[in-house]
């Protein structure tokens, strides 16, 4: 019936139109009657068919490099359409994905507001990209809006020259809509964590501000947990069972029940929260998901077929760090004992002579170090063996992953936590996804890159997962250096990385961009998952972005 309505708009206006404008409103007007009733037959009647759908379940529109394409070749091979023409169409379901947002919301600058993806693995292990894909990534760049933005699934079998394209258009893009994840971390990870099907897994896409959807699927994440209370409440309600830890195999036992323990709390607070949201019915988006029809039970209820819940984890890296730190400082090097360690965290570092050893000679993660990789795999292998035979309210497996969205999370649970072995005081914020900040990535980008695609071997965190590479202007405008960096990245994503997102904004400028907010309104940055202006941020969420490392050429 809407359909309908909005076709007899169309008839109205081809009655005073020229006749060539007449033909193409009715034409429209006929394609607008057929979409929701019968399956469409042409490209146009597809895109048609996605927009209309779009309306009444504005998320991410999934892979459609895939299910445009049998349109796409069928009617380029009859003549009925041309590259160009199917690039235009694109564009203009690209502009309605884009005016969904209001322009007065406070969220229609951001491109985490829609998001797809392109490329990756079929059922049968083939990577897809293909020439639509092309297409739809020369359309996406052309036009001058923030959103959709758009995510490419590499896979062992993209060709270096897709990778490259893709990049190269990412360098170009002043609206910084592109981000990069990994098939061969996440496809396996589906499969065997969250138990899907092939099909299933392979049919994966990103939406929001990095979150993972499944085709017909039903996302039930939302909470986000400070995983560091596991360490901190060892200094304070386990300090006595702390301190006769004798070695750190001790210490890392104790923590291990402590972890448990924190887990099995964010776990009752996601049945919580979807318990809570369950009180309502949401019938309407339901009718889009499989599943609920047949079981008669709504989206928010437990009805679709596939059903994920990503655990999003604030803090993993200064948990890492914080590990790593007790084990050098305590055990390795006998420069304190557990003790006085404790006091410390509970003076806010006292005097700070230590600390400040531990800044300037801490074995932090993302040197490609031996003490903090093997920290970081032990910590991530206890959370997968933690996490692999738990399930949700609604019978979901969990992933774990570590991003902010839109509001600093980050931020708000250091606010409330203690200082911590890393060398952060009480009340700094934590490390924002899986990179590092603050200068403790000390050796440059390999070394960073090589941490960050080890510390997972389960690969339990393949959820809503953000890494922030942060490099010099030169590294991406210099072809030569181009070339390097396009390397040292697909090297990463080959030694097992899951995803990365790219920002080459000088320090320099982001403190001028604070101090004269009115000369960079046009600034655009990588954020945590999405791309926004820099300026329009809230003030947490800019210091985050400032105080990340430059890896410089």
């Amino acid at each position: 019936a809407w359909c309908g309505r909005i076709a007899e708009k169309y008839e109205e206006a081809a009655k005073t139109a020229s006749p060539e404008r007449a033909a193409e409103l009715n034409e429209t007007a006929a394609i607008v009657r057929k979409t929701p009733m019968n399956p469409p037959e042409t490209f146009r009647e597809a895109l048609t068919a996605v927009s209309v759908c779009y309306q009444f379940l504005p998320d991410s529109i999934g892979l459609i490099d895939r299910y445009f394409l049998r349109f796409y070749r069928a009617d380029i091979a009859a003549g009925r359409i041309t590259r160009d023409e199917a690039g235009s169409l694109l564009q203009e379901l690209f502009i309605i994905i884009n005016m969904k947002t209001p322009f007065g919301s406070m969220h229609s600058d951001k491109g985490g507001q829609a998001h797809f993806a392109l490329g990756g693995y079929d059922k049968d292990m083939n990577d897809i990209w293909n020439e639509l894909s092309d297409l739809i990534l020369e359309s996406l760049m052309e036009l001058p809006m923030p959103c959709p933005q758009l995510s490419l699934r590499w896979t062992k079998k993209t060709p270096t020259a897709v990778f490259r394209k893709v990049l190269d258009a990412e360098r170009h893009d002043r609206y910084k809509r592109i981000a990069v994840i990994s098939d061969e971390t996440r496809v396996p990870a589906y499969i065997n964590i969250l138990k899907l099907p092939v099909e299933l897994a392979v049919g994966y896409t990103t939406t929001g501000c990095n979150e993972t959807a499944f085709p017909g699927g039903m996302d039930h994440s939302g909470l986000n947990c400070n995983i560091v209370l596991a360490l901190t409440r060892l200094f304070t309600e386990r300090r006595d069972e702390l301190t006769h830890c004798g070695s750190f195999d001790d210490v890392f036992s104790l923590f291990s029940d402590s972890l448990a323990k924190v887990i099995d709390e964010i776990i009752d607070y996601q049945n919580k929260f979807n318990l809570m949201r369950a009180k309502d019915a949401e019938f309407l988006s339901s009718l889009f998901m499989h599943g609920c029809i047949e079981s008669g039970v709504s989206a928010i209820r437990g009805g679709p077929d596939v059903i994920s819940v990503n655990l999003t984890a604030c803090g993993i890296v200064n948990l890492i760090d914080s590990l790593t730190i007790i084990d050098q400082v305590v055990f390795e090097e006998k420069r304190t004992d557990i003790s006085t360690l404790c006091d410390l965290m509970n003076d806010n570092w006292g005097d700070g002579i230590l600390r400040e050893y531990v800044l300037r000679h801490g074995k932090f993660f993302g040197n490609n170090d031996p003490l903090s990789e093997g920290i970081a795999q032990r910590v991530t292998t206890l959370i997968y063996d933690i996490l692999k035979d738990r399930k949700g309210v609604f019978g979901n497996h969990f992933l774990l992953g570590e991003m902010d969205g839109y509001w600093p999370h980050s931020t708000w649970f250091g606010e409330r936590t203690g200082a911590t072995p890393d060398g952060r005081l009480a009340g700094d914020p934590f490390v924002v996804g899986v990179g590092q900040n603050g200068g403790k990535d000390r050796k440059g980008l390999t070394p960073l890159l090589l941490s960050v695609a080890h510390m997972d071997p389960n690969r339990i965190m393949t959820a809503s997962l953000v890494f922030n590479v942060n490099l010099d202007e030169a590294m991406i405008n210099d072809d030569a250096n181009f070339e390097k960096t396009v390397g040292m990245l697909e090297t990463y994503l080959r030694e097992g990385g899951v995803q990365f997102q790219l920002n080459y904004v000088s320090r320099e400028t982001l403190i001028a961009a604070n101090e004269r907010p009115e000369d960079y309104s046009s600034l655009r940055v990588r954020v945590s998952g999405f791309s926004a202006y820099y300026t329009k941020l809230i003030p947490e969420i800019r210091e985050d972005i400032l105080h990340r490392t430059e890896v410089r050429g």
